[in-house]
């Protein structure tokens, strides 16, 4: 009877690339949901992306049309609730979708170190890019103050470790299930 109870708590944990699409689709609506309507209120997570975390691990187990058509459901779900200008997530994460393809099956999954390059390149992509489209949309270059800064190392080091952890896990529950 345990044993039957591990393997349903198995099935309904929410993980990455179900093989389930429209499980795969409402994870990451309530992922974006859980991000922009939960996290927000929790004060000492400044800006966490969770979405973008999730579907880095989507990335890396799908093949690249997949990955673009989760890549896309993930943005318009961002973009339909942000400030950013239209075209911000979408751009983003095309292009993440296509790099880690491009990567995915070079490189060994089960060591921690792709995890940690791929998880910091990620998120110093959407801050790169989102200081370079606000300096051309206010035709300004952003100032870098201290507080500025702190917020970005604070937003950079919060989901690395999450996406470290979450890599762990997931690593290890993969050596248990295989699938």
């Amino acid at each position: 009877m345990l044993k039957l109870f591990n393997k349903s708590m198995y099935f309904l944990t929410p993980k990455p690339d179900t093989g389930n699409l429209g499980l795969d689709v409402f994870y990451i609506i309530l992922v974006t949901s859980f991000q922009l309507a939960i996290l927000p209120s929790i004060a000492f997570l400044p800006d966490f992306d969770l979405l973008t975390l999730w579907l880095i691990f989507i990335f890396v187990k799908v093949n690249l049309s997949k990955g673009i058509f989760f890549a896309f459901i993930g943005a318009l779900a961002l973009e339909s609730h942000g400030t950013y200008p239209s075209g911000f997530y979408v751009c983003s994460y095309w292009l993440m979708v296509i790099l880690v393809n491009l990567i995915k099956n070079h490189i060994s999954w089960r060591n921690l170190l792709p995890w940690h390059v791929v998880l910091i390149v990620s998120q110093a992509w959407l801050i790169l890019f989102e200081v370079f489209v606000f300096s051309v949309k206010t035709e300004t270059i952003m100032v870098f103050d201290s507080s500025y800064a702190l917020g970005v190392f604070a937003r950079l080091s919060i989901a690395v470790l999450s996406g470290i952890i979450a890599a762990k896990l997931i690593i290890a529950n993969t050596e248990e299930h295989p699938a």
